[in-house]
């Protein structure tokens, strides 16, 4: 249980894992930085929450952010229900994993990392007319698609928005998707999940996105 009264959700299961593997690192040089991995876990989180619960009168979802991160970070898959968790909790950040250093103390900082910057932008995702970074044209465009729903592009707005310098590319990109959404789930009404793999793949791709219907 949390501070909150409630089950602990996937992110806060994650940060708990990632704290307790900081203790079991193999290697002398991982084990003399742990301390300050640790800290920078904490920090990352309280950061995470901070972005969560920054909109009091549109909070959101930590298990969703998490999901989000995690197609955006790896590699997509459907396989199973729940896939995002099973592969964080159960597969990639475990203790074995760790005792066979195939997990080192960068592994964690980088994923830490990533989290921290991606959560910012979630929210300006989310929060639209609270956007700083990027194009002004973007603020535009994403809350065209906050009122149609993101639909697969989440992640893949997240992405561009990290790792995209080419603020004409990202507008593009944005227009895309708010067209695609538009005739496929609005017009056309397919179902929800239409195209989703091919777009989750398509982000590790970095800028090189082909929205194509």
């Amino acid at each position: 249980m949390n501070n909150r009264g409630k089950k602990l959700s996937n992110l806060e299961l994650l940060k708990n894992r990632l704290i307790y593997l900081t203790t079991i690192l193999n290697n002398a040089e991982d084990q003399e930085s742990s301390t300050n991995l640790r800290s920078n876990i904490n920090e990352c989180w309280k950061t995470v929450y901070e972005y969560l619960g920054k909109n009091k009168h549109n909070p959101l979802d930590d298990d969703t952010f998490l999901k989000n991160h995690w197609i955006m970070y790896f590699e997509y898959s459907r396989e199973k229900s729940n896939a995002y968790a099973d592969f964080l909790l159960n597969e990639h950040f475990i203790a074995k994993r760790v005792v066979n250093n195939k997990i080192t103390a960068k592994d964690i900082q980088t994923h830490v990392t990533s989290i921290q910057s991606s959560i910012k932008i979630w929210f300006f995702l989310n929060n639209p007319d609270h956007l700083t970074v990027g194009d002004s044209s973007h603020k535009f465009w994403l809350r065209k698609l906050n009122r149609l729903h993101f639909g697969a592009f989440a992640p893949m707005a997240m992405s561009a928005l990290l790792k995209c310098n080419d603020n004409k590319e990202i507008t593009r990109l944005f227009k895309s998707m708010e067209r695609y959404v538009f005739v496929i789930f609005r017009v056309s009404q397919r179902r929800s999940n239409t195209g989703d793999s091919h777009f989750y793949r398509l982000i590790l791709s970095k800028c090189n996105y082909k929205i194509c219907y």
